[in-house]
């Protein structure tokens, strides 16, 4: 003989435990509609991350490989004990203080040669202590103060001058004056050749390849020492310098977006894994 009354309680625990069971498979489901979306997330920010990391690498270590070119400059080594021991060792120099408009890195290296390497001074007087301990190799010195440097203007015959610029944006120093005096620019040296007889006495007129032009000589430009591309180099170092840091914060950015994705996707496996247990649940009461 059945208890109607117990027979009536299983049956309304058995519509709840139906409801609940339902109400679970509907969010199961939903769960698992959206899981490989959040799985392709995930994984789009891992491929990002590393292809941001292989390009930033990259560039760190085209930018590492460019500063050990330029940090190889003064390689006698009588020299750099020279320079340490008048605490010069540190001091800029001028190819890392000029800026040269781009395409005119050749005329500027064959005008001024081994004075790129050139050690910048508060005051040339400094090379006093040096009197009776010369340097063991060519070292030239210039002094960043004494005014600015007045740029010549010749419509005909442009400057170099015009073309140069200080790289923290100040001034430039008028030594640069003295040692850029009566040359001018041309495009080539077909240029050069038409137009030498037209400089003043004592001027000289400079290719972009470098090539030199008196009113009666021509030097052909060629490199000849580890300064050749310094000019080049020191421009891209700072522009990849500048494109790295902009890696490094797009880096900061991809990592946070990965590891939000990664976070997103890991939660949603646990409340899939967590509906899966209680669905399990609820059929097993179904069949008590």
């Amino acid at each position: 003989r059945f208890d109607v009354a117990v027979l009536s309680q299983k049956e309304v625990e058995l519509a709840d435990v139906a409801g609940q069971l339902e109400a679970v498979q509907a969010e199961l489901a939903r769960l698992l509609a959206v899981l490989p979306e959040l799985e392709k997330g995930a994984r789009d920010a891992r491929d990002g991350l590393q292809a941001e990391q292989r390009l930033a690498t990259e560039l760190e270590a085209r930018l590492n490989a460019l500063k050990h070119l330029q940090s190889r400059l003064d390689h006698n080594q009588k020299l750099q004990a020279w320079l340490a021991k008048h605490q010069l060792e540190n001091l800029p120099r001028l190819w890392n203080s000029l800026r040269i408009a781009a395409g005119w890195e050749d005329a500027l290296e064959s005008v001024l040669g081994e004075r790129l390497n050139s050690i910048a001074l508060e005051s040339i007087e400094q090379a006093q202590r040096w009197q009776g301990d010369e340097p063991p190799a060519v070292v030239t010195a210039f002094e960043v103060s004494g005014g600015a440097l007045e740029q010549e203007s010749d419509a005909a015959l442009p400057s170099l001058s015009r073309y140069v610029s200080w790289a923290d944006g100040s001034a430039t120093p008028v030594f640069l004056g003295d040692w850029l005096a009566n040359i001018y620019v041309t495009e080539s040296a077909t240029e050069g050749l038409a137009q030498r007889n037209n400089l003043p006495r004592g001027a000289m007129l400079v290719t972009r390849a470098g090539h030199v032009f008196t009113r009666h000589s021509i030097r052909f430009h060629a490199p000849q020492s580890e300064l050749h591309g310094v000019l080049a180099r020191q421009r891209e170092i700072e522009q990849l310098q500048v494109d790295f840091d902009i890696k490094k914060a797009a880096l900061a950015q991809l990592k946070f977006t990965m590891a939000h994705a990664e976070a997103t996707l890991a939660q949603q496996q646990k409340d899939i894994a967590r509906l899966r247990s209680t669905t399990g649940e609820a059929q097993q009461k179904q069949h008590r």
